[in-house]
């Protein structure tokens, strides 16, 4: 897994936003779960607790985000570059992108998947209902 492997973000221009997804930019660090691993965008291997790697699905991948909360993205650069996991450490999850069906779809089972994990989570979204911001 590398950055070029991984959806990212595209700047708006102007554009109608009707019906489109919004979620809360994370500060944190991009990671992503292949069922066995999670990796890093540089394809670097993340050292995560053992309570992670037996509680997260085997069977599709996530993309997501390591998290420590607002304001503090050295904690989570310490746990994805040098395995410093807090308690306050999450995953936030994205997209599972080996899913078939669209986002929504896609997000429903990151909810599943996720829902019962204290590590980890689906972000917050929602849809635009206005034409403009």
């Amino acid at each position: 897994m590398d950055e070029n492997q991984m959806t990212l973000a595209t700047n708006w221009h102007g554009s109608n936003v009707m019906g489109w997804f919004v979620s809360e930019k994370l500060s944190g660090c991009r990671a992503y779960w292949d069922g066995k691993k999670l990796w890093t965008r540089r394809g670097k291997i993340i050292q995560i607790p053992k309570l992670w790697k037996a509680k997260l699905p085997t069977d599709i991948h996530l993309d997501g985000e390591i998290f420590a909360g607002r304001k503090n993205f050295e904690a989570a650069y310490a746990a994805t570059e040098h395995g410093a996991f807090t308690p306050d450490i999450q995953f936030i999850t994205f997209d599972c992108p080996t899913v078939t069906g669209n986002w929504i779809k896609r997000m429903e089972i990151v909810k599943t998947v996720t829902g019962n994990l204290e590590f980890s989570s689906a972000v917050d979204w929602f849809t635009i209902t206005v034409t403009s911001y």
